[in-house]
């Protein structure tokens, strides 16, 4: 029950990946850099910005982007197949973020602040998290048997021997 009342008060911003944590592709470099950026950080979407990270003008899935490779070449522009970015205010509420997520089958969202500058984004597995707890997948690296510390909890393996 304080769970269900906790997460029911949670907004976009207390869950948000914070600006200076945004890795964005870019419509105004070079593709080889872009490639680059989505070689090296290895995430499925990304927002596409042009000339500022306030200039959210789509998002990217990297899935699409390399199927357009391989039919086009690695210099085709992705423009054409970036999808529209869902929008979250900063007191945007969880509940309406799992509504918007749902209709717009997105599951990326930038964040913007009252100035409309982009303040961070959240992802859909974001917002579930928030409700049932960690979701490990296959991409998630586990460095050991602890997996996160906070002030006053410690999630650690279901293997791990405790004496």
């Amino acid at each position: 029950m304080v769970q269900s009342l906790r997460v029911r008060e949670t907004t976009a911003q207390q869950i948000m990946r914070p600006r200076d944590q945004v890795v964005a592709l870019w419509l105004d470099r070079p593709q080889v850099e872009n490639l680059r950026i989505a070689q090296t950080n290895g995430h499925s979407r990304y927002p596409v910005c042009s000339g500022s990270l306030d200039q959210v003008v789509g998002l990217l899935l990297v899935r699409e982007w390399l199927w357009q490779i391989h039919a086009l070449g690695p210099e085709a522009s992705f423009e054409p197949i970036m999808r529209p970015a869902l929008k979250f205010a900063l007191s945007t509420p969880i509940h309406t973020m799992i509504e918007k997520f749902r209709t717009a089958r997105s599951h990326l969202a930038v964040v913007l602040d009252d100035k409309e500058a982009l303040a961070g984004i959240v992802t859909f597995e974001d917002v579930l998290e928030e409700i049932v707890g960690d979701i490990r997948d296959e991409t998630d690296i586990e460095s050991g048997p602890i997996y996160d510390r906070t002030a006053h909890t410690i999630t650690v393996s279901g293997s791990l021997t405790m004496r």
